[in-house]
């Protein structure tokens, strides 16, 4: 008998029907699913196709691996042609962040044109402080 994954469901769900998943998906790259309070907090709105988008990782290798481990894959199939490449990262060549402060603000948008000027000002600012 196949194990039937529905990819509609969270990833909390299917790990308490299918415990072995969490190994198969901490070795695919999903290494926060094997700390408990993940797994029971965001595992619990997290499906695998948004968990694969979040962290960058090719839904085409999480759909190969698990049909490997004899899972019959059921659900909304994601759409596989907007999977990241093997290797392929983002990077923004042109406009790199300058600090911490602002990879963080870019992260969780915010982006302000002000805070970013006021990030750069208070490092200068501590520069000429140590001079």
């Amino acid at each position: 008998m196949a194990k039937k994954l529905d990819l509609n469901k969270t990833v909390y769900e299917l790990t308490q029907e299918y415990p072995e998943l969490i190994e198969i998906m901490a070795g695919l790259g999903f290494t926060e699913i094997i700390k408990k309070p993940m797994l029971h907090s965001v595992g619990k709105i997290m499906t695998i196709p948004k968990g694969a988008k979040m962290k960058n990782i090719s839904m085409m290798d999480v759909v190969t691996t698990l049909m490997g481990k004899g899972f019959e894959l059921v659900g909304e199939m994601p759409d596989m042609s907007s999977a990241p490449q093997a290797g392929a990262e983002k990077t923004n060549v042109n406009n790199p962040p300058a600090s911490r402060t602002e990879q963080n603000w870019r992260l969780y948008g915010r982006t302000s044109s002000v805070s970013l000027a006021t990030s750069r000002h208070r490092r200068s600012c501590r520069r000429n402080r140590s001079s």
